[in-house]
């Protein structure tokens, strides 16, 4: 992706470490502002694959605006918990030590409009000189992070691997990688991106099993081969469920 080539070109010329990471250019604001215009038309792209109402009224009934967060976000996050999905910083061209700066859920609130990344967007957008203090690398490194969540969905096409040794928890990006593990791990399941099982039957069956303490909801697993089945043969899907009661 471009805009990751370019933020680790900006990383060999600035270096990328806990006590810099206020530090702000006119530079980092060119690429804040070109995610956010990534992300609100990933978003919407999503949000129309999954049903969304394309054309929504305003209290009075009249046509108004769709916005990516509050309209698109919103959706997306009652059925995957993308504020809950975590990713972690990979890239060694960085050199952050506080977990805070490693590992972070850059779409947390996201479909409130109340991201950190969505307040400096915005105060960036409508006034770059009094806010450029605004676009610093943490607010970029977050922003980006989000727009790579939304690119994992949105693409959909590293589904279904047979051998466990080949998936690549980073997916493409050369600065994150993907939360994952096991769906035994309860506790941890929902900051999952993608999910490990040996068999789609026996990931319907845990769900099912956990139905009556934390009601889940499936959405849209791909089709499983069930001939021939073996329990070495793993699936590796993403992680698009929510808990019901936290919609």
């Amino acid at each position: 992706m471009k805009l990751e080539k370019e933020l680790l070109e900006l990383a060999y010329n600035i270096h990328f470490c806990d006590s810099q990471i206020e530090a702000y250019s006119i530079k980092i604001a060119e690429l804040i502002l070109r995610c956010a215009a990534e992300i609100e038309s990933i978003s919407k792209a999503l949000y129309q694959n999954e049903g969304g109402n394309m054309n929504p009224v305003d209290d009075e009934g009249k046509e108004r605006y769709l916005n990516y967060d509050f309209d698109c976000l919103k959706l997306l996050d009652q059925l995957w918990g993308l504020s809950k999905k975590k990713i972690i910083l990979s890239t060694p061209s960085m050199y952050f030590e506080k977990e805070e700066n490693i590992g972070f859920k850059p779409l947390k609130n996201a479909h409130k409009g109340d991201a950190s990344w969505q307040k400096a967007y915005q105060a960036i957008k409508h006034s770059r000189v009094e806010n450029m203090h605004k676009a610093n690398i943490r607010v970029l490194i977050r922003i980006m992070g989000a727009l790579y969540i939304l690119n994992l969905y949105y693409q959909n096409d590293f589904m279904e691997l047979n051998e466990l040794d080949k998936f690549n928890p980073s997916q493409g990006s050369d600065i994150f990688m993907v939360s994952y593990g096991d769906i035994n791990n309860k506790e941890e399941l929902e900051k999952y991106i993608v999910t490990i099982t040996e068999d789609l039957k026996d990931y319907s069956n845990k769900l099912e099993q956990w139905a009556n303490e934390a009601p889940l909801e499936l959405h849209e697993l791909l089709k499983y081969e069930m001939e021939n089945p073996s329990p070495k043969r793993y699936r590796i899907a993403l992680n698009k469920h929510n808990h019901k009661n936290n919609l």
